[in-house]
């Protein structure tokens, strides 16, 4: 990871080094990206997935990987942006953190998987909260998925332990007024599940200039 200090940007040097086509080969160029803020995680999933089709297919360290496709839609995530009101009421929108995982071997359901992302965004609020030196004045949270929406708007129903975990993880650190619907298009986060070439998260990852009102984070 690299600063330009001149345009207050952060960027990636291409330094990743050709290994071998094995598993243990794949697993060193996936740890040898340098990404604490989870900024390149679209990218790097899609090698993530492979890796963990290896393991689960119970490769060798050292055999080579075959033609077979390896790489799906496998993940989830989420991603955080940051929203800024200067003196002069400029607002300023501009990339915070990602976060992308890989699915578990274990089989379980879009809508859980779903769920899981919306609590690992509770637990990068959190963070963040906790970390930034700046006033926090809201958060505000979004989801493709109505079934959470639902799940989330429920404080009668009983679930079974799954999702009444993860929902009291939700309802401990937001409130229902904080979550909204966003459609799978315009939501950033689906990169985080799906992957993103690094040509095109580059630009999607660029700071855009707003004329609203409210401060806040945004995920």
């Amino acid at each position: 990871m690299q600063w330009n200090v001149e345009n207050d940007e952060l960027g990636f040097q291409d330094g990743i080094k050709e290994s071998s086509s094995t598993r243990r080969g794949v697993l060193r160029m996936v740890s040898s990206v340098h990404d604490p803020l989870g900024l390149a995680a679209p990218a790097v999933l899609p090698a993530k997935i492979i890796l963990q089709n290896l393991s689960r297919d119970k490769l060798d360290w050292e055999e080579e990987i075959s033609n077979k496709q390896y790489a799906s839609e496998s993940g989830y995530g989420t991603v955080t942006y940051i929203r800024m009101v200067n003196q002069k009421n400029e607002v300023n929108c501009a990339l915070l953190s990602g976060k992308a995982r890989v699915l578990p071997l274990k089989t379980i359901t879009i809508p859980h998987m779903e769920l899981t992302a919306a609590t690992v965004s509770i637990c990068i609020n959190r963070l963040l909260k906790r970390e930034l030196d700046l006033p926090i004045t809201e958060s505000y949270y979004w989801t493709d998925s109505q079934t959470v929406l639902r799940y989330i708007n429920n404080k009668t129903a009983r679930f079974h332990a799954f999702v009444a975990n993860r929902i009291s993880v939700i309802h401990k650190g937001s409130e229902p007024r904080q979550w909204s619907y966003v459609s799978t298009n315009d939501n950033p986060a689906d990169k985080c599940s799906r992957g993103q070439p690094i040509e095109e998260q580059a630009m999607a990852q660029r700071p855009r200039v707003l004329t609203e009102n409210k401060a806040g984070m945004a995920k």
